[in-house]
């Protein structure tokens, strides 16, 4: 079993943080697959969704709905897949990904949807240098 400390290092989860509510930590997640890509993690352990208290629950929506307003405002993102796979990562975690129809510039570079309109692509790589996710955490942060 992964601890949560291992999770959060394993995703820069402290490091890349761009919002907080409910129990929930949004970060910037460390690998681009689409522009703005983030991890939606819970501050404490919990491997599963029906683990989660209510306020936790609600705490989420709350989560959510910030990201893809800011998403959307920052990089007109078309739409949202929200994804909890946690098959090697087991604490409870969604990885939130804006979709494109077209690629987007961020910081004189382009990055791409190749999976639109499908699923998303998790393997590829968009620029996800410091550099470039110090740009997109300021960019969602307005």
């Amino acid at each position: 079993m992964q601890s949560l400390a291992d999770f959060q290092a394993k995703f820069r989860v402290h490091d890349l943080a761009v919002h907080r509510t409910g129990g929930w930590i949004v970060s910037v997640r460390p690998s681009q697959c689409t522009l703005g890509a983030c991890v939606i993690g819970l501050d404490r352990e919990c491997r599963s969704l029906g683990d989660a208290t209510p306020d936790e629950a609600a705490g989420l929506i709350r989560a959510a709905r910030w990201f893809e307003d800011r998403a959307r405002a920052a990089f007109g993102a078309d739409r949202f897949n929200h994804l909890a796979l946690m098959m090697v990562d087991d604490q409870l975690h969604f990885h939130a990904l804006p979709r494109y129809a077209a690629p987007r510039d961020l910081a004189g570079r382009a990055f791409a949807d190749p999976g639109w309109p499908k699923v998303p692509d998790l393997s590829h790589a968009n620029p996800s240098d410091d550099a470039v996710l110090a740009a997109v955490a300021a960019t969602l942060k307005g």
